[in-house]
């Protein structure tokens, strides 16, 4: 998939969010707003979440400025979304649309078009399942409100939560991977839910 048609599908799933909205029983996303500074900050400085998620190393709140800044002003369209726990009215984590280009020479994707999931979440909320809930929901939502053929999420291999959340939302393993970043060389495994399977499985649920 081209640069541009990945731009132009991410462009169109973010305005189709941003006006269908996505909400669960516990959960809501929605763009980030100034007043979410402290709760952003509660999360993007916690060391294991940066770990796992391979998040640049952020030690400090003005560190955390400049990136929530950028995320008040993104190039547009947004593609980052906060999580809000409606019981608290707290953001708690993000949510984020993109595309995984290194996936593009695979054959089983060709001429299909998806996009990439994937979130963080504030460590003082994990094991709850709300990550679970949310990624079944966001699933959904894809497969019924756009015309994508398939989504992508994916993990490092020493993120056991993430593999947890991502087994019980039903994403399948696609394949083992490396992610470049800095320098460095990550193994990642990655999941694909192609539509034709989301059919049948919700077909299956009636």
């Amino acid at each position: 998939m081209s640069q541009e048609k990945a731009k132009a599908i991410l462009a169109a799933a973010s305005q189709a969010l941003q006006h269908s909205g996505l909400e669960t029983e516990r959960l809501r996303l929605r763009l980030f707003r100034e007043e979410d500074f402290p709760d952003f900050c509660a999360y993007i400085l916690q060391k294991e979440q940066q770990r796992l998620s391979g998040n640049e190393e952020i030690d400090t709140a003005e560190e955390a400025r400049e990136l929530f800044d950028w995320l008040l002003h993104p190039q547009h369209p947004p593609l980052h979304f906060a999580i809000v726990l409606k019981e608290e009215n707290r953001v708690v984590g993000n949510f984020s649309l993109g595309y995984s280009p290194f996936l593009d020479a695979d054959p089983r994707l060709a001429a299909r078009r998806g996009l990439a999931l994937s979130f963080v979440l504030n460590e003082d909320y994990w094991r709850r399942g709300l990550m679970t809930e949310l990624l079944r929901a966001a699933l959904d939502w894809v497969f019924r409100e756009t015309d994508l053929d398939f989504v992508n999420t994916g993990y490092f291999v020493f993120n056991e939560g993430s593999r947890r959340v991502q087994d019980k939302a039903g994403m399948p393993p696609f394949g083992s991977f490396v992610f470049e970043r800095d320098g460095k060389r990550i193994p990642t495994e990655e999941r694909v839910l192609f539509r034709e399977d989301w059919e049948a499985k919700n077909e299956n649920r009636t």
